[in-house]
């Protein structure tokens, strides 16, 4: 009995009847493992002995175990009636075991029923590296349009009528993922785009939109950039993330320029006066705050100093001021002003790309920037129902889908096929033309002009010097 549960951490011990405590000191030594007589919902190995089966099934209809759960179940007498009632375990994997036999819990393509164990490997099964087999179950799935993740669902369209579609409107980077799980789990979907795109929030309960559609049970599977929160987890399981986002800003372009600063900036960082003077202006302003990954120096004592003060004053307050939410009007005019800033999201791992809320037309990507810090991040996955049996086969084919680096192809070739040209320019542009904090640190490229004057006046002097040398001899 302990190789059936070498999976688990703890065991749940149920004894039902005289008899079945009589033997539970034997029990004890066999299993070997942390055991509690209590119901605990973090152990998921459950142990019951039982001198009847109406015990059993009185207590499995007042539970509800999942596809997390291995119930053994030993039997003093018969088990017939027990057999015979196998969808009261729900997808839980179920050992019976009596005086004569043992049954396990078996899926078939239509339901699921005991079989007779007649050897240790249907027993205990030898390990593969095959996926788990879903065996053309059909699932429900939820997802919308919502670029460059998924381009749509078709018109509800479903597995059976997937290859009669040729436009390529099943594309996306999730969709493509999706599509190949569907091939290597051996299972058959009906896609839905319902209402409300993730779904609404209202009084503690999810409504409408793919999170509703999970939560009430009527989608099985859902996808669409789904944000990987402690509050969405109470409702619905993920799959191992993919990906992660960055919540940050679309900026205007500052611009680099040459000014008499760019001679000091060969000096060590914290060693130039006109920078440190002005980042500590900066700093007293809140308007600036280094980045993590430089060395602080001694900076950070007046960084700590000046935000506990702002903390316990409101000066701060005046700089927030001077930001403005705007309604859903043009903003274009603004951004060729350089007087507005486009929230989005940008791609952290992978190809990067930036996907902006609302719209930017293609002559003003040349004057913005990606912000490069982000507010926050979420990692990103595929979402199941709660309790789900097959997010444990969503996760093991989308963590080979992963290790194989089939995701970040995807990736790439979305973002290349159908991704904003404009974006990706602007992502891959070279750090020498993107602006800076401050003035353009000069290089020989800089100075060639000065060198060429140099060159110029050392040779007029070199002339002037031999003529003056051949005039004092002939004079």
């Amino acid at each position: 009995m302990h190789e059936l549960f070498s999976d688990f951490w703890c065991i749940e011990l149920r004894t039902l009847g005289s008899k079945s405590k009589e033997i539970t000191a034997e029990i004890y030594q066999v299993l070997r493992l942390p055991i509690t007589t209590v119901i605990d919902k973090k152990c998921k190995g459950h142990a019951i002995i039982s001198d009847t089966e109406m015990d059993i099934l009185e207590l499995a209809s007042n539970r509800n175990p999942s596809s997390k759960n291995r119930l053994v179940i030993l039997v003093l007498n018969a088990v017939n009636l027990l057999l015979d009632h196998s969808n009261i375990f729900g997808e839980a994997d179920v050992i019976v075991v009596n005086a004569d036999k043992i049954y396990r819990l078996t899926m078939s393509a239509m339901y699921r029923y005991f079989k007779e164990v007649t050897s240790e490997i249907d027993l205990l099964p030898v390990k593969t590296t095959s996926l788990p087999d879903l065996m053309g179950r059909t699932l429900q799935v939820g997802t919308f349009v919502c670029a460059p993740f998924s381009f749509g669902t078709a018109g509800n369209v479903s597995s059976a009528e997937a290859e009669a579609i040729t436009d390529g409107s099943l594309d996306g980077i999730e969709m493509l993922a999706f599509l190949e799980l569907s091939k290597r789990l051996n299972f058959t979907w009906k896609l839905h785009e319902p209402s409300g795109n993730w779904g609404h929030f209202n009084n503690g309960t999810w409504s409408g939109g793919l999170i509703g559609g999970l939560a009430s049970g009527a989608l099985d599977v859902a996808f669409c950039t789904l944000w990987i929160t402690e509050e969405q987890m109470t409702v619905m399981d993920y799959v191992v993330p993919w990906n992660q986002i960055c919540n940050t800003f679309l900026v205007p372009r500052s611009g680099v320029t040459l000014t008499w600063r760019s001679v000091f900036l060969t000096l060590d960082e914290y060693e130039r006066l006109d920078t440190s003077f002005v980042e500590v202006v900066g700093m007293l302003a809140l308007a600036y705050s280094p980045s993590p990954e430089r060395i602080l120096g001694p900076s950070r004592y007046v960084i700590c100093w000046w935000f506990v003060f702002a903390m316990l004053n409101p000066w701060h307050e005046k700089f927030i001021e001077r930001f403005v939410i705007l309604d859903d009007t043009d903003h274009s005019y603004l951004l060729k002003r350089g007087k507005h800033a486009v929230f989005g999201y940008k791609l952290d791992v992978g190809t990067n790309y930036f996907l902006e809320t609302e719209r930017v037309e293609a002559d003003d990507w040349e004057s913005m920037r990606v912000m490069k810090e982000c507010m926050s991040r979420f990692f990103i996955s595929l979402g199941l129902a709660k309790d789900s049996p097959y997010t444990a086969a969503f996760n093991e084919g989308l963590i080979r889908l992963e290790e194989a680096g089939i995701m970040d192809k995807w990736q790439r070739d979305v973002l290349l096929r159908r991704g904003n040209r404009n974006i990706s320019f602007m992502l891959q542009e070279k750090r020498s033309v993107i602006d800076s904090a401050g003035p353009l640190k000069l290089s020989m490229a800089n100075l060639q002009g000065a060198f060429i004057i140099l060159i110029l006046g050392n040779t007029v002097a070199t002339f002037i010097f031999i003529s003056e040398g051949a005039m004092n001899k002939l004079y």
